[in-house]
């Protein structure tokens, strides 16, 4: 019978015989118990050997230290961790504060045309109305800035909301215009300030309609108009505040009179305004004229743009043939 060894392998682990137990077929089997020094390997901790792992597509076996792991482990937590604080899901960016803003201001301003257009409505109702929504365009770009929300969707919300909320003013002084002269007037004006910014837009590629970038290249008289702040916002609030007074008197409204001093000669007394609104109505309407003027070189600079890039293509394409 041949000798055999006290120390046999079970699971990984070795182990010693402690008995020989003879079977029926003559075969030996033994009892065995693992050995005590074996069980240090299984022990878990800093002190612990290295870890063997064999590779599946190799037999030969890699050595990977506990330190070794948390590096890695570490590694890929930051790279995971880096990879999520840079992402916005484009719900987010819908629900971005100044986009939240715009559409108040959507809502607000179809409630005021709402009312506009009910024949027993306060036009104090929608003055008021109206002019939120014009004070909460100069709110959403403040928070976009100061959030860091700057988005190209929220630019094109700001200039669709404005171009289409100046339209909606314009067809509600044509609900209560009696003129027809007049009437035809107002769908000219409401045809030139949605045909000169849909021009700019276009000519911009892609830049915000109100940048430098949108303006470089364009007629002085453009560029000085969107570079000059003060005069861009007493342009368009003129004209916002011009419709809006139009509209107070062909719907009855009046703020009251005013006496005019006795040294005013009668017959330059008989040209002037003879109440607030009248007066009111002669002020905005400079700033409102400047503002058609403007849409008009808007219009002619952002057509010479566009003509100019469509040559410029048909040159190239003939020096390619």
């Amino acid at each position: 019978m041949p000798r055999t060894s006290p120390y046999r392998t079970r699971g990984g682990r070795v182990v010693k015989s402690t008995a020989n137990v003879s079977s029926g077929d003559g075969s030996i089997t033994s009892t065995t118990k693992p050995r005590a020094s074996s069980r240090r390997a299984t022990i878990a901790g800093p002190l612990a050997s290295p870890v063997t792992k064999r590779s599946p597509a190799s037999s030969t076996p890699t050595y990977e230290s506990p330190s070794t792991n948390k590096k890695q482990s570490s590694v890929r937590k930051s790279a995971g961790g880096s990879r999520s604080k840079g992402s916005v899901s484009k719900w987010a960016v819908l629900f971005y504060a100044p986009n939240v803003i715009g559409y108040v201001r959507v809502a607000v301003t179809l409630y005021a045309f709402y009312l506009g257009v009910q024949r027993k409505s306060d036009w104090r109702s929608v003055v008021s109305l109206y002019f939120l929504a014009f004070a909460l365009d100069a709110v959403d770009g403040y928070v976009a800035r100061m959030c860091g929300q700057e988005s190209g969707f929220g630019g094109v919300l700001d200039m669709v909301t404005d171009r289409t909320a100046t339209a909606g003013l314009v067809m509600l002084n044509l609900v209560v215009e009696g003129d027809e002269l007049r009437k035809f007037g107002w769908i000219c004006l409401c045809m030139l300030d949605i045909g000169s910014h849909w021009f700019h837009c276009v000519a911009a590629a892609g830049a915000h309609h109100k940048s430098e970038e949108a303006t470089a290249g364009k007629n002085a008289v453009l560029r000085w108009y969107y570079a000059c702040k003060p005069l861009f916002f007493a342009c368009c609030l003129g004209q916002e505040a011009f419709y809006l007074i139009n509209y107070i008197q062909r719907k009855g409204g009046k703020f009251g009179g005013i006496a005019m001093p006795t040294w005013v000669p009668r017959e330059v007394e008989e040209l002037l305004p003879t109440t607030v609104e009248g007066w009111l109505a002669s002020i905005t309407l400079v700033f409102a004229t400047i503002k058609q003027l403007v849409n008009v070189a808007q219009l002619a600079s952002a057509a010479v743009a566009l003509a100019e890039a469509d040559a410029q293509k048909k040159k190239l394409k003939a020096i390619k043939k």
